[in-house]
């Protein structure tokens, strides 16, 4: 239920609006570029981010945005779009996310390998965090293949669009492929 005050977000769906504060599940667009524009559950994707209201109450509706994504490697070290060397043994890998949605929405990782398969129950028991703003998943890259993953995170319902959804590529490698070059 949306209460006057709330920040609502882009592509939500299901939200009733308190008819208390509101009275109505129809509320008025109050200014800016959302001025005079109706909202309406479920909320359009492309809906103009604005404060809306009605009864002399409102809500403000923006887009969900994910701010930071990172892959972290045991040190704690981001190796995204980078190389991640399988530990020894499981250690403090994570994913670490912040986003603005947090309290409408968990955060959700997919991992998929070359070829495109989920692999995600090879990296994670659980994929899904609940957080206010910043969420960390962690991951073991112990029991994983070398090779190139994907790592896609997005909200875990309807805010898997646009900038709240993010990814990037790791490449693992292990002792054994692990090479240093020297130039001479």
């Amino acid at each position: 239920e949306v209460n006057a005050g709330d920040t609502i977000f882009q592509g939500e769906e299901g939200l009733t609006f308190n008819d208390t504060d509101f009275g109505t599940q129809q509320l008025s667009g109050q200014s800016g570029n959302a001025e005079g524009l109706v909202l309406t559950s479920p909320i359009p994707t492309t809906q103009t981010p604005g404060t809306y209201g009605a009864n002399s109450n409102t809500t403000t509706l923006t887009e969900p945005k994910i701010t930071t994504f990172e892959v972290q490697n045991s040190d704690g070290n981001d190796v995204s779009e980078s190389t991640l060397l399988i530990p020894d043994s499981a250690g403090n890998e994570q994913v670490l996310v912040e986003d603005n949605f947090g309290a409408a929405e968990d955060i959700e990782l997919t991992v998929t390998d070359e070829d495109g398969l989920d692999v995600t129950n090879e990296w994670t028991s659980n994929p899904t965090n609940s957080t206010d703003s910043s969420a960390t998943i962690t991951i073991d890259s112990t029991n994983v293949d070398t090779g190139v993953y994907t790592f896609t995170v997005a909200g875990a319902g309807d805010l898997d669009f646009g900038e709240a959804t993010q990814s990037t590529t790791v490449t693992v490698i292990d002792d054994e492929s692990a090479t240093v070059s020297i130039d001479r």
